[in-house]
Formats: structure tokens, sequence, C-alpha cells
């Protein structure tokens, strides 16, 4: 793999295939649960989650693969710059976190579910925190993917 295209798409693989699994606690796309009680909110969480884990890092990769990486051959500079674009992809958990199960949770779950999901994760003082996530998480994307 000489190709600064091929490593991208390898690491950005890689990168992920490991954030899928931090996505499953926040049931997704939980479609068992479309129709009946708390249909909006299941309809509304299925589509944010939708957007923020197939769409928007579908774009930033088709993006960043045909319009930012241009060089033919893979030197120690280019190796490094596909390295930070791919870490930037990272940045989606915490925006996803922020606005799926923060601030915004109620509309999302109702609060069997969203009580649940505080005794599996919540450990962490700060995580319910809007700022704490949504902040970092766009430094992510303009640290690294500048």
């Amino acid at each position: 793999m000489k190709d600064p295209k091929n490593f991208f798409i390898f690491f950005s693989g890689i990168l992920w295939a490991t954030s899928l699994s931090s996505f499953s606690k926040y049931s997704p796309f939980d479609t068992t649960n479309l129709c009946g009680k708390d249909a909006n909110k299941n309809w509304l969480r299925l589509l944010v989650s939708f957007i923020f884990i197939n769409i928007i890092p579908m774009v930033y990769i088709y993006f960043t693969f045909n319009c930012v990486i241009k060089k033919k051959d893979l030197d120690f500079s280019s190796f490094i710059g596909v390295v930070l674009l791919t870490i930037a992809l990272a940045g989606i958990i915490r925006i996803y976190h922020a606005i799926i199960f923060t601030r915004f949770s109620k509309y999302f779950y109702n609060n069997k579910l969203r009580n649940n999901i505080n005794k599996e994760m919540f450990h962490i003082e700060n995580s319910k925190s809007f700022c704490n996530n949504f902040f970092p998480g766009l430094a992510y994307w303009l640290f690294f993917g500048l």
C-alpha cells in the first residue's frame, strides 16, 4: 500500500469498526419499537442516528478521499496527514453522544430506557454534560481535519 488513499480507507475502516460498538448502548437503530408507545421518539432517534452514524462519516470520507488527498506516493508527511484526517472521524462519537444523550435525551428516549442507559454508562461525573462532549468532538473535527 503506497497510495495515501488506500491508507486513509484502511485507517478509517479500523476506526469506524471499533467505534460502532460504542454506539450500540444508545439503541440507535431500534426498529422493533418504531410503532406504538413512544414511536415519535424512536423515529427521531433512528433518523438522527442514521445521519450521524452513516451519512456524515460517508460524506466526510468521500470529501477527504476525492478532494483532500492528492498525492500519489506515500511519504512520511502524507502518512501522518492521513492518520490525522482519520482521527478527525473520532469527533463524531463525541458529537453524537452530546446530541443524542445529554441535554436533548428527553426527545429521543422514554424514562425507562434513559434510566437503563444511565445505569450502564454514567459512572463518570461529567459525561452527561452537553458542553463536555460537543466541544471536544468539534475540536477533533477542526484540529485533526484541518
